[in-house]
């Protein structure tokens, strides 16, 4: 059976916790557009929900959206900007 283990939720706060902030907190390849602090606008529960995409298209494909990218300004210029690449297309098997 498979087993599923939620590890290194250190960065995990609370709505009422959360700065508005100008610099990103986090793995940036599973920051949603909100988090980035490029745009006007707070994050909530759907910042989650994004995040929560991101891990579950790289458990189907293997692959992280923006894997290509190589810096930072890249992963968020990316994240806001760009669709990824479909699933399907990285794992033939769905």
């Amino acid at each position: 059976p498979l087993t599923v283990h939620l590890l290194d939720l250190s960065l995990a706060r609370t709505f009422d916790d959360m700065p508005r902030s100008t610099s990103p907190i986090g793995t940036l390849h599973y920051l949603s557009p909100e988090q980035t602090g490029r745009l006007d606008a707070c994050a909530d529960y759907r910042s989650d929900l994004y995040s929560l995409g991101v891990v579950l298209f790289q458990f189907a494909t293997g692959h992280l959206p923006f894997e290509h990218c190589s810096t930072a300004a890249e992963i968020m210029h990316c994240t806001i900007s760009e669709e990824p690449e479909l699933a399907s297309k990285l794992n033939h098997s769905l």
